[in-house]
């Protein structure tokens, strides 16, 4: 988000984020640049925060002090799912900003329903910066003979190859145990560590990777589509990571896009109305519809499908989706992008 700012002409009134190990040394940093934030800010400035942010509330107060205006991106809200906070402490929170800048409407439901008065806005999809362009890889349902000979040969019903990236261990993701038993027509490669295959049912189905670097998977992906879901069943995203998915924006489906794949994202996921709006994808309530459904899809549906992942993945990896919702913000404030770039503010997160 620092860069997307950066590349538009704002400027960092904080410390330049160089994410350092030394804890205690970003820590410092930090607070230092929070405090040269409140000496440079004057009235009319409008600064952008990322939330959550450990000097929250005090950047909030520097900034209302010197009669600056807050834009508040939040990354994660800090009460859903957790006992360190009550949500009504962290609409508190938050009232400090004078707009913010929601992931998806689900999240900017939970915010009004909690009691936020705070105008906002969504972001839509997490933006994924990368210099890196995917190599087109075709399905065999739709160009067979110009599939890589040196792939794994696969059944003739298995017309597509499911990605899925991320947190596998079964802390997380319990139902990668039990996905096997509803694979059906389709492999799946997995991406990630601690996911013993020896353990999941139709380990057959399934192709493991390991850790592979995104720059990596951007330029070549293994998949048709990528799978976007958390929680302990296939029958649906329950627990604490698949209940946060109603509103939270995954950046696994950012990274899908950028390999140029559509998503398949459970229903009632916050970024699911996102999918269908674009056509990047398709949704679903259970992981046991999405052999069926892939049986039911026509080369011409896939190929519209990767044309909009294109587009899409060209906007994400330009920064266009946060560019786009500050811009709502500063004419929300009454303040057009084109008379306030040279001044808007930026901070660390």
């Amino acid at each position: 988000m620092d860069a997307i700012m950066a590349s538009r002409g704002y400027r960092n009134v904080g410390v330049r984020n160089n994410l350092r190990s030394n804890k205690f040394y970003t820590r410092l940093a930090t607070f230092a640049g929070v405090l040269k934030a409140g000496l440079l800010l004057h009235k009319g400035d409008k600064l952008v925060v990322q939330y959550p942010d450990p000097h929250f509330k005090l950047i909030c107060s520097l900034a209302r002090l010197r009669r600056a205006h807050v834009l508040t991106l939040i990354h994660d809200l800090m009460s859903f799912g957790s006992d360190d906070m009550h949500p009504q402490e962290e609409i508190a929170l938050l009232s400090g900003s004078h707009y913010i800048i929601a992931l998806n409407p689900s999240m900017e439901g939970w915010l009004r329903t909690n009691g936020s008065t705070v105008p906002s806005t969504s972001l839509g999809v997490w933006d994924y910066l990368s210099p890196e362009a995917h190599e087109a890889r075709q399905t065999a349902a739709v160009e067979p003979q110009k599939r890589p000979i040196t792939e794994p040969s696969i059944a003739s019903d298995e017309k597509y190859t499911v990605m899925f990236a991320g947190g596998v261990s079964r802390r997380r993701n319990q139902f990668l145990y039990d996905w096997g038993t509803v694979i059906d027509g389709y492999k799946v490669v997995v991406f990630g560590n601690n996911f013993d295959l020896t353990q999941a049912a139709g380990a057959a189905r399934f192709k493991l990777r390991g850790f592979v670097p995104s720059s990596m998977m951007i330029r070549h992906p293994e998949g048709d589509f990528g799978l976007v879901w958390d929680g302990n069943t296939i029958d649906g995203c329950n627990g604490p990571w698949g209940e946060y998915l109603r509103y939270n924006n995954p950046h696994k489906a950012s990274l899908y896009l950028r390999c140029g794949v559509p998503v398949i994202i459970w229903k009632h996921a916050g970024l699911a109305p996102f999918v269908e709006e674009q056509g990047i994808g398709f949704t679903i309530s259970s992981l046991r519809e999405i052999a069926p459904r892939l049986r039911s899809m026509s080369d011409t549906e896939y190929a519209r499908m990767k044309e909009n992942v294109a587009r899409v993945s060209l906007q994400i990896a330009s920064g266009y989706y946060f560019g786009e919702a500050v811009n709502r913000a500063l004419e929300a404030l009454g303040a057009p992008e084109r008379e306030v770039k040279k001044q808007l503010a930026v901070s660390n997160s």
